[in-house]
C-alpha cells in the first residue's frame, strides 16, 4: 500500500503539472502571436530576479517541518512566522531594486513590472508551511486542485489582457493570478492555523537545516538564471526572449515529472533515511523509470525542433527552435538527477546539496558572460556541456553518502540514452530521404517516440518487473 500511495501521490502531481503546465503552454500560441519576442524578453528578465526570492521563499523550513508532528502547533507557529518575516523582506528588496534594475538593464518597462511581481515572495512564504502540513498528511489531490484551479485562472487572464492589447502586462498578471489562487485554495483546504507565538530556541534545529538549503536557493537561482541576466544585458529582451522561450520548453520534463516524483517521495525518503541499500534501490529504479520516458522524448523533439517550434509559435520564433535543441541534453538530464534534492535532505546531507549547486553556480558564472558575446547558440551549448561535463563530479556526492557508484547510476541510464540515440538517427535518415512537411515531420517524430517506447518495453519487459518487485518489498514496511 505504502508503494501504491507513493505512485498516487507522483500520478496525481505530475498530473496536476501537466496540467497547470499544458493550460499554461495553451496560451503560448496564442500569446507568441499577439506578443513579440521583446515582451516575452522583458518580463523574463524580471523573473529572473524575482525566481531567486521564490526558490528563498521558506528557506527549507517547510520540508524540515514535514519531520514534525504537526501536533507541535509551537514549532509549526514559529516557524510560520519566521518565513513571514523573511519573505516580506524579499518582497520589500524586489520593490526597492525594481527601478534601479530598469535603469542598469536600459529597459524602462521593467521597473512597475518588477515592484508587480514583488509581492510574489511574500505570498509564496504564507503558503509554504500549509504546503508542508498538506504533504506531511499526504494531501496530494488538494495539492493538485490547487494547481490545477490556479493555472486556469492565470491562462485566462493573460489571453484577455493579450487581446485587449494589455503587451507585457499580460504575462505579468498571469503569475501574479496563479499565485493568488494558489493561495485561497490551500490556505481554505490546510488545518494549519498559525497562533500567536515565536519561540527561537524551537528554531534552532530548523534553522540550521535551512542554512543550506537557503545556500542552495541562491546558488541553483545563479545556476538557472544567471545567464538570463546574462543575455538580456549583453544582447537585449528580444534576444533573451527567444532564449527564455527555448529554456521553458526545455525544462518541462523537470518540471512535470521531476518535480512531482520529488514532492512525493519526499516523505519517503525521510522514513528510510536511516536504510541507506533501499534508498540507493529506490534512486536506481526511480532514475531508470524516469530516464525512460524522458530521454525519448526529449530527443524526439530536439529532432524536429523546427517544425514543432514552426507549429506550436510561430515562424517569428523559429530562432528558439535551434536553442533548444542545444539545451535538449542539459534538461534530459536535469529532470533525471533532481532526486538528489530531496535525497540528500532527507538524510541530513543538506551540506552536499549546497555544494552541488555551488560548484555549478560558480563554473557558469565564469562561462556564461563569456559564451553571450559570441551567441545565444553558444551558451546553450555551453550549458549542455557543462551539465554533461559535470555530472560525475554530482554523482559523486550525490550517491557515496549511500553506498552507490556512479557506474551503477550510468548503468541505469544506458538503455533510454541508447534508445534516443537510435531515435535521432533513425529520424535524420528518414528527414535526408524524405521530404517532409512541419506536421508530416512532428507526426513522425511522434511515431518514432512511440515505437522506442514499445521497444524499450519489449526488451526490459523482465528488468522492469523485476524493478517492480524491488519498489514493492522496499516500500512493505513503509505506513500509508
Amino acid at each position: 500500500m505504502a508503494l501504491r500511495t507513493y505512485a498516487y501521490g507522483a500520478a496525481v502531481l505530475s498530473a496536476a503539472r501537466i496540467f497547470q503546465l499544458a493550460a499554461s503552454f495553451a496560451t503560448v500560441p496564442v500569446l507568441t502571436r499577439l506578443l513579440s519576442p521583446s515582451e516575452f524578453g522583458v518580463v523574463a528578465l524580471a523573473m529572473a530576479q524575482v525566481t531567486v526570492t521564490l526558490f528563498m521563499a521558506d528557506a527549507g523550513l517547510s520540508k524540515s517541518l514535514v519531520r514534525v508532528d504537526t501536533k507541535d502547533v509551537g514549532v509549526w507557529s514559529s516557524v510560520f512566522w519566521a518565513t513571514i518575516i523573511f519573505t516580506g523582506a524579499m518582497s520589500l528588496i524586489l520593490l526597492a531594486l525594481a527601478w534601479p534594475s530598469a535603469a542598469f538593464f536600459g529597459e524602462p518597462r521593467l521597473g512597475p513590472i518588477m515592484a508587480t511581481l514583488a509581492a510574489l515572495p511574500l505570498i509564496a512564504g504564507a503558503l509554504s508551511i500549509p504546503s508542508a502540513e498538506l504533504m506531511k498528511r499526504q494531501k496530494f489531490f488538494t495539492m493538485a486542485v490547487a494547481e490545477f484551479s490556479s493555472a486556469i485562472a492565470g491562462a485566462v487572464v493573460a489571453i484577455w489582457m493579450a487581446f485587449e492589447g494589455f503587451g507585457a502586462w499580460s504575462l505579468v498578471a498571469q503569475n501574479v493570478v496563479l499565485w493568488a489562487v494558489k493561495a485561497i485554495v490551500l490556505i481554505t483546504a490546510t488545518s494549519f492555523r498559525p497562533q500567536f507565538t515565536f519561540t527561537f530556541d524551537r528554531l534552532r534545529e530548523h534553522l540550521i537545516f535551512a542554512r543550506d538549503t537557503l545556500g542552495f536557493a541562491i546558488t541553483f537561482f545563479i545556476s538557472r538564471n544567471f545567464d538570463s541576466l546574462v543575455v538580456g544585458k549583453v544582447l537585449g529582451t528580444a534576444a533573451l526572449g527567444l532564449y527564455a522561450m527555448a529554456f521553458r520548453i526545455m525544462a518541462l520534463p523537470m518540471n512535470i515529472v521531476g518535480s512531482s516524483i520529488q514532492s512525493a517521495i519526499y516523505p519517503k525518503f525521510v522514513e528510510l533515511r536511516e536504510d541507506h541499500r533501499k534508498l540507493l534501490q529506490i534512486v536506481l529504479m526511480s532514475t531508470t523509470a524516469q530516464a525512460a520516458f524522458i530521454f525519448p522524448g526529449m530527443a524526439a523533439v530536439a529532432v524536429a525542433s523546427d517544425s514543432v517550434f514552426t507549429l506550436l509559435l510561430s515562424d517569428r520564433w523559429a530562432e528558439a527552435a535551434m536553442i533548444f535543441t542545444l539545451f535538449a541534453p542539459a534538461g534530459a538530464i536535469q529532470a533525471v538527477t533532481i532526486l538528489n534534492g530531496p535525497l540528500l535532505q532527507a538524510i541530513g546531507r543538506t551540506g552536499a546539496r549546497f555544494r552541488l549547486t555551488a560548484e555549478f553556480a560558480v563554473l557558469w558564472m565564469i562561462a556564461a558572460p563569456l559564451l553571450a558575446l559570441h551567441s545565444l547558440e553558444a551558451v546553450a551549448l555551453g550549458y549542455s556541456a557543462l551539465t554533461i561535463a559535470y555530472l560525475p563530479r554530482q554523482l559523486a556526492l550525490y550517491l557515496h553518502p549511500i553506498g552507490g557508484t556512479t557506474t551503477q547510476y550510468m548503468m541505469a541510464l544506458a538503455g533510454p540514452t541508447l534508445l534516443s540515440i537510435a531515435l535521432v538517427i533513425v529520424h535524420v535518415s528518414i528527414a535526408r530521404v524524405v521530404h517532409l512537411s512541419a506536421l508530416e515531420e512532428v507526426l513522425l517524430a511522434f511515431l518514432e517516440l512511440l515505437v522506442a517506447y514499445g521497444v524499450f518495453v519489449w526488451l526490459g519487459w523482465k528488468r522492469l518487473r523485476e524493478g517492480l518487485n524491488i519498489m514493492k518489498g522496499v516500500f512493505a514496511g513503509l505506513d500509508d
